[in-house]
């Protein structure tokens, strides 16, 4: 890099020096000298049975009016053990990676299964006696009829048909019951 360094006098401009040294290329050496450290998330062991990006939320019967709040938003993992076989559903946030939930009783899964079932249900009606006050003619602005399923219908489905065919194959390995469960909820779709 070249500059010129330049002297105001009284008679003009005078040119001290055209070139100025670069700065050298400054490098510490660190005081204390860390190891790398390997990152353990008890997942090591774990076959991961499904994968799935969900939001989650709790129920906060405390709030007046009751009403659901968020959790987190990250993936879901529906993992099974190498060594003892048991299953668990685990969710990390996603910046930070903290654990939001951990179930391990196949009982739970149950009943978290049925929860987010009857909630999808409850939406896509909702979605749909939206639709239909709206559209009441049979074909909506693109020429498509009412009688398709939109891209969040049709990915509620995949994702809950993928969550019971993973929580069948848990169940039965379990071998605890739950699989009748599953089945059932996942033939009312």
């Amino acid at each position: 890099m070249v500059m010129l360094m330049m002297k105001m006098t009284t008679g003009g401009l005078i040119v001290i020096d055209d070139e100025v040294p670069e700065s050298p290329e400054i490098h510490f050496e660190p005081i204390v000298k860390l190891n790398p450290v390997e990152i353990k998330t008890l997942e090591e062991n774990e076959e991961v049975l499904l994968k799935l990006r969900a939001k989650l939320f709790r129920f906060d019967n405390e709030a007046d009016p009751h009403e659901w709040k968020e959790r987190g938003t990250g993936e879901v993992k529906i993992l099974e053990h190498r060594v003892t076989g048991h299953v668990r559903i685990l969710m990390r946030r996603d910046k930070t990676l903290k654990i939001c939930a951990n179930h391990h009783n196949a009982q739970q899964f149950k009943t978290v299964f049925e929860a987010a079932q009857t909630r999808i249900e409850e939406l896509s009606k909702n979605q749909k006696d939206e639709s239909n006050a709206e559209n009441t003619q049979s074909e909506n602005k693109e020429g498509k009829s009412e009688q398709d399923r939109g891209p969040e219908e049709l990915s509620n489905k995949l994702g809950s048909l993928t969550v019971s065919d993973a929580l069948n194959e848990s169940a039965s390995a379990a071998g605890d019951g739950t699989t009748d469960v599953v089945k059932e909820n996942s033939e009312k779709d």
